[in-house]
């Protein structure tokens, strides 16, 4: 039977293979010429395949080992076949042909890729392009040295595939197979892509410069030169004596001008309001998203530890740490002692003037600030996080732990006390007050059943008092009866659940029953966004052209938030990949070639919405944005974007996108630094 098959692979590779040859007069260990005869040609090939059936010919094992990998086997066949077949010299060399310029048709993820990991490029074409004019299907593309374009692999491109979101075709270079470190670029027939480098752990300075670049955003004291830069550095801001008008009166009078709009019931100095983040391109600080800022902070140092964090801040034993608690510290402030509620905003009157550095704030300074009223939605979710920072920093710093673990138990007290109420639920905007305050708004897509939601789980496992496991269970059970709603799976400053189920799920002594539904649940979303990466013609999350949109980059990385959770929990890496996919997206392998985080990748957002970059700008003429914010991203089909200062569409920045990116990043820098 052995000989049988001997003499069928015989038969197959004489008419697969011409009957060609290469003739080297007097080499030595000549590649493919396994019966030394000088001549490489179907003879060798016919030797390399009976040798690798079994049969110990008297062969040159130097010359079988065609591809240097110290072994022979079948790779060896296929490389001496494509040799005699006139495919190597292809192979091996860019043809003539190719348009030897850049093209923003080839896109890559800018910074780079994990030595082992999968890695691929991105080849487009306008959909109009006929299929039989098409350059991206089946291309041949090589992955070259940036020093001096020397080939160290080729392969062709999948088939085109048409993308209904960006309305372009697409198709796939996998170059999962190049693992030396070192730069490269990609070239296609149509040009080459901009550069990226192969090495260990290359996200590790990205996630580091994401947490530094909150430090930018710092309210209420100096900002130092050695970690901001020049330019960028300034004295305290939004402090001092300055009027602070605090609008917590719901005027009931049905007869007043302002009846149903919350009026002045105090005034305070801006030092009573100092310390927390900026909330984006403003000056405006926000307890929504701030309440999420310290979820995504902590939840990355209890998931990953210290993984990526250089603890650039000066005096700072972790930086995660550090900002959260920055961020926290302003919370407290916000914080009404006599009711337990808290403040939703505090701002100027006015939008903040892009040509005005923090501590030059010209609406600060002529009109004070203003904050805004109490509200069920901000109180609660300030109950999570106070009761997750209580149990972080309960012996890292105890003091600190024990005034938050108070002030989450009043604050938890002002909700138990107006849940039912629906008024309570609704949403919050400018027009609910008076004066109007023109600064952002932050609604509510849930009402606040998602914060309570994360109050009563965090309350739980900071504790473990069983009267916030019982309020769990309740909640619970009011969801799956369709009473209320909430996502158990968002962790955002609109709908922050999951926060909450992450809590639950890590929590001692939950209810096996909840937590088995949670999970679930929480799977079942992880699964279907992986689906959703695996479909998408970048790979990327986003479903549905209408999810690119202000802030699509946020969309991305809640999305990935999910999915690491679910690792985190079970201890698997199940939608490693697709967290890969989505960082890669993230750096430049999208539509419009673009890597949305400032300063990282050959071509990154230089006018950003966001004020103290727009002061280096309107002061200096720099085009230097604070490095480490991920912008927007991509909206209108995920085919547009717009490096533009007064495009807030896409090209904002807010703390809570960071802290979002922080998270996920934490993911991937986690598992490359343990590989």
């Amino acid at each position: 039977m052995k000989r049988f098959l001997s003499m069928i692979l015989v038969v197959i590779i004489s008419f697969a293979v011409p009957n060609i040859g290469t003739a080297v007069l007097g080499a030595a260990n000549l590649k493919g010429d396994l019966n030394s005869d000088g001549i490489v040609d179907v003879k060798d090939l016919l030797l390399l395949r009976r040798y690798f059936v079994g049969y110990k010919d008297n062969i040159d094992l130097d010359a079988a080992d065609y591809n240097n990998d110290s072994t022979v086997g079948a790779l060896d066949i296929l490389c001496l076949r494509k040799k005699l077949a006139g495919l190597e010299d292809l192979e091996n060399n860019i043809p003539a042909s190719y348009n030897n310029a850049f093209t923003s048709d080839v896109q890559i993820n800018q910074i780079g890729y994990e030595t082992n990991s999968e890695k691929c490029a991105k080849l487009t074409e306008d959909s109009g392009v006929l299929k039989a004019n098409s350059q991206i299907t089946n291309a041949r593309c090589y992955v070259v040295k940036e020093s001096d374009n020397s080939v160290v692999y080729s392969a062709l491109s999948t088939k085109r595939k048409y993308d209904d979101i960006t309305d372009k075709n697409v198709s796939t270079f996998d170059f999962s197979a190049v693992k030396t470190p070192g730069t490269y670029k990609v070239f296609a027939p149509f040009g080459y892509s901009y550069t990226f480098e192969i090495k260990d752990n290359p996200y590790k300075d990205v996630q580091q410069a994401l947490i530094t670049a909150l430090y930018y955003n710092r309210c209420g004291v100096a900002l130092d030169k050695s970690v901001v830069g020049e330019h960028f550095e300034h004295d305290v801001c939004h402090s001092g004596d300055t009027p602070v008008y605090i609008l917590n009166k719901l005027d009931t009078d049905e007869n007043s001008a302002t009846y149903g709009k919350y009026i002045q019931s105090g005034t305070a100095k801006a030092s009573d309001f100092c310390y927390g983040l900026h909330d984006a391109g403003d000056y405006g600080r926000y307890t929504t998203p701030a309440n999420q800022v310290v979820a995504d902070l902590l939840m990355t140092y209890e998931m990953y530890g210290d993984s990526a964090d250089c603890k650039v801040i000066p005096n700072s034993n972790s930086d995660l740490l550090e900002e959260a608690k920055h961020e926290m510290k302003w919370l407290l402030k916000m914080q009404n002692k006599g009711s337990g509620g808290v403040y939703w905003r505090i701002a100027t009157k006015e939008f903040v003037s892009y040509g005005d550095r923090p501590d030059q704030d010209k609406y600060f300074n002529n009109s004070g600030l203003y904050v805004s009223h109490e509200t069920l939605k901000s109180t609660a979710g300030f109950a999570g996080a106070a009761a997750m920072c209580a149990r972080v920093f309960a012996t890292l710093d105890p003091d600190f732990a024990t005034e938050c673990l108070a002030a989450a138990k009043s604050a938890y007290t002002y909700v138990k006390a107006n849940q039912e109420n629906a008024k309570a639920h609704i949403g919050f905007a400018n027009e609910t007050e008076y004066p109007v305050i023109n600064a952002g708004s932050y609604g509510d897509n849930s009402k606040a059943w998602g914060d309570i939601w994360w109050a009563a789980c965090e309350l739980f496992r900071t504790t473990g008092e069983q009267t916030y496991n019982e309020d769990v269970i309740s909640l619970y059970n009011r969801k799956i009866n369709g009473e209320i709603g909430f996502t158990l799976t968002e962790i955002s400053a609109y709908n922050i659940g999951g926060a909450g189920s992450f809590a639950y799920l890590m929590a001692n002594g939950a209810n096996s029953e909840v937590k088995q539904a949670v999970l679930a649940t929480l799977t079942t979303s992880a699964d279907n966004n992986l689906k959703i990466s695996n479909n998408d013609r970048y790979n990327n999350v986003i479903e549905m052209s209408t999810q690119y949109g202000w802030g699509s980059n946020q969309i991305v990385c809640v999305k990935l938030k999910t999915m690491a959770i679910v690792d985190f929990v079970n201890q698997t890496h199940n939608y490693e990949k697709a967290i890969r996919n989505a960082v890669c997206y993230i750096l430049g392998r999208n539509a419009v070639n673009k890597s949305y985080i400032t300063g990282f990748g050959s071509d990154t957002p230089k006018d950003i919405c966001h004020a103290p970059s727009a002061y280096l700008r309107v002061k200096y003429g720099l085009y230097t944005p604070a490095v480490g914010f991920m912008v927007g991203g991509s909206y209108n089909n995920g085919h547009f974007y717009e490096d533009n200062h007064d495009n807030y569409a896409c090209n904002e920045v807010c703390v809570y996108w960071n802290s979002s990116a922080i998270l996920a990043f934490g993911y991937i820098v986690n598992l490359d630094g343990e590989n």
